[in-house]
């Protein structure tokens, strides 16, 4: 929940577009996906230390960096898409939050997409407060 106070209190734009993707019963409403959120943000990042990646987040970043790939240390954005480097590094157990770069977030967001689709993951935008589909 704390990077939603973040986008709530701040008064001009992010500069990464930001998603959240996790292993999980689908949820019923954005409500729901809003609230199923707070609790593995506060359970996995805010509270605790960082776990291990369950397998599906595992494997769904390294579908994702075989697209695009990790921002390395001498890469400025020019061919990394990512917000941070060590794309990994933002996950925890079945939880992953990650950045993009708003400029290329449209290609990225629907590519992260379908691969959560293929590995039925749930994602969540919390710019927009709702799971993308």
């Amino acid at each position: 929940m704390a990077r939603q106070r973040i986008y709530a209190a701040c008064d001009h734009a992010p500069v990464s577009y930001d998603l959240v993707v996790w292993d999980g019963p689908a949820p019923a409403d954005d409500a729901g996906a809003a609230a199923e959120y707070g609790r593995l943000y506060m359970k996995y990042i805010e509270l605790s230390a960082v776990r291990p990646p369950w397998p599906t987040i595992t494997e769904y970043v390294q579908a994702l960096l075989l697209r695009w790939p990790d921002l390395g240390a001498h890469d400025l954005g020019e061919t990394s898409p990512w917000a941070s480097s060590g794309l990994m590094s933002n996950a925890s157990g079945p939880l992953l939050y990650f950045g993009m770069g708003r400029d290329v977030a449209g290609t990225v967001v629907s590519g992260a997409v379908a691969e959560a689709r293929l590995r039925n993951l749930v994602v969540y935008d919390p710019q927009e407060r709702r799971v993308r589909s």
